[in-house]
């Protein structure tokens, strides 16, 4: 660009010609030659400065203009002698009127100046000068960027924390991710056992797309992506790249990609990916932003697989503890129900389980009365004050009225610290076996009075230890008390055979024991005073569950 400008700087017009008069003249010449030898160097310097310089007329006019200033001209449309954009000329004129200096920052191709338009003191004429704020507008570009980095990634931590559901925390991840780094296209490329990829969920794809499995020689940058620990930057996509490779069609305006791993190189999840239209490549600033959004989605999934395992633990303990069939409650270490089956509620308390998780045995007064309620009490507070299990047995008033009896068994247990965290229970109803074993206990009785009566001598051995058990007419008959007679094991009975007999009757014992049948044999047992009475002895062998005879009843 030809430099130039609308008139000579005043002083350099014209020379003095001839000589002054006296020695006067010699020093006007020298003065002349000292403003023109500066004006020359202020000239110079303007014309090499590295930033523009302008001058520019209050009526918009550029009348001056370094070389540096040819890119700022060129930006605004504007040739030497032509005027300057309309927000320009408001600008000088503002500047002439007040004058006062005017700052604005102006762009020139890929630099950025800070424009100062410094008004003449008669208002004439504005001069532009500038500085290159280029680096600083980077940087200032820079920490911005930063700072959304870190909003971003604050905002996906605290959905990774809140959100119940995995699929809107990726819904929202995406979306902040595509706002951060100004691309187009995020998704998730799910890794599956077979090393083919599934596109899981994203955001910009078409609806069908999601859900696609996308085999493995056809995805090699995702591929590529899982075995290394550094994002990896994909540059000149076009219709026939990776993104077509994959199935993935319609999508030709993609230009630039960048994938990280989800997860870790020995339990990967599968790869985050975003994709851009824009001309600028990813940079590694971005690289890092993504890794770390990657590094929270992958705790997020984590926790969720675990999440999911508890539950399923958690679902099934409830199912197991419903199908017992016994009323199962337990409590914390405040005395207050944190959860029960459903027959402990329906049987014991005659409402839905949901109603009584959080109260405590004081709100059910009316259920339970208040002399019960203290003993529970009484006893929970000992239990959680030792640890270990109690077992009682109490007759309670159950919900349909009737009076029941229960052994109610009672643990305490502690947390993964160590620390006493409450009680289960489980109470299992006895109230038929109570009645069952008052039958058996009178029917014992009525058996042993008519033995008694009768003179008769029952005994059982246990073979498997040889202990022995004794009733009827037992003192009538050998002299023995009731409780020595208990300490008689099989072979104290065999000594009490008749030497002469005992032989004959342990063959015949043997050789029932080997075939099953009964037994019926006719020997002289001693008396406690060593006299001998004559006893027919019938009988038969049991045997166990695997057919083994155990016990001889007779």
């Amino acid at each position: 660009m030809k430099l130039w400008r609308d008139n000579q700087i005043p002083g350099t017009k014209s020379k003095a010609k001839g000589t002054a008069l006296g020695g006067r003249g010699d020093n006007i010449n020298v003065d002349i030659r000292k403003s023109e030898a500066g004006i020359e160097w202020m000239e110079e310097f303007l014309l090499n400065s590295p930033t523009p310089v302008l001058k520019i007329e209050k009526e918009g006019v550029i009348t001056y203009s370094n070389e540096a200033g040819k890119p700022l001209i060129e930006e605004w449309g504007s040739i030497p002698g032509g005027k300057v954009p309309l927000n320009i000329h408001k600008i000088v004129r503002k500047a002439a009127f007040r004058r006062k200096s005017e700052c604005l920052e102006l762009k020139a191709g890929e630099k950025t100046y800070l424009a100062t338009f410094v008004p003449s003191a008669d208002g004439k004429y504005t001069v532009l000068h500038t500085s290159d704020i280029n680096s600083s507008k980077k940087m200032e570009r820079k920490l911005s960027l930063i700072d959304r980095y870190y909003e971003a990634f604050t905002r996906v931590a605290e959905l990774s924390l809140i959100c119940t559901d995995l699929q809107t925390l990726l819904d929202e991840s995406f979306n902040l991710i595509i706002s951060t780094l100004d691309a187009k296209y995020c998704k998730i490329l799910k890794l599956l056992n077979d090393g083919n990829f599934l596109v899981e969920a994203g955001v910009g794809w078409k609806p069908e797309d999601t859900g696609k499995v996308i085999k493995r020689e056809e995805s090699s940058v995702a591929g590529y992506t899982v075995l290394s620990k550094k994002p990896i930057n994909i540059e000149d996509l076009d219709k026939k790249g990776s993104i077509e490779r994959m199935g993935l069609y319609g999508y030709s305006e993609i230009t630039h990609g960048i994938s990280v791993l989800v997860g870790s190189l020995e339990k990967p999840y599968g790869v985050l990916a975003v994709h851009s239209t824009r001309k600028e490549k990813f940079t590694k600033e971005d690289a890092c932003f993504l890794k770390g959004i990657a590094s929270m989605l992958s705790l997020a999934f984590e926790r969720n697989k675990v999440e999911s395992t508890l539950l399923d633990k958690v679902l099934f303990l409830e199912t197991l503890v419903d199908t017992i069939p016994a009323p199962v409650f337990y409590k914390d270490r405040e005395g207050i129900y944190r959860g029960c089956n459903d027959l402990f509620a329906k049987m014991i308390l005659g409402i839905p389980k949901e109603k009584v998780a959080g109260c405590s045995i004081d709100e059910f007064l009316e259920k339970i009365p208040q002399e019960l309620g203290n003993v529970y009490k009484r006893t929970d507070r000992q239990l959680l004050q030792r640890g270990g299990s109690l077992i009682y047995e109490s007759r309670i008033m159950c919900s349909d009225g009737l009076l029941r009896q229960f052994l109610i068994n009672k643990a305490a247990y502690r947390n993964l610290n160590g620390d006493m965290e409450g009680l289960v229970g489980v109470m299992l109803d006895i109230t038929g076996q109570k009645r069952t074993e008052g039958s058996l206990l009178k029917s014992e009785e009525r058996y042993r009075l008519a033995a008694e009566q009768t003179g008769q001598l029952i005994y059982e051995f246990d073979l498997r230890n040889g202990y022995g058990e004794w009733a009827g007419a037992v003192k009538e008959l050998t002299g023995y008390t009731y409780n020595e007679m208990q300490n008689f094991s099989y072979y104290d009975w065999l000594e009490h055979i008749h030497p002469d007999e005992r032989r004959r009757v342990q063959q015949e014992f043997k050789k029932c024991w080997n075939t099953g049948e009964k037994f019926n044999e006719e020997f002289r047992f001693r008396r406690k005073d060593g006299s001998y009475f004559s006893v027919e002895n019938k009988g038969v062998y049991l045997k166990d569950e695997e057919g083994l005879v155990c016990k001889a009843l007779g």
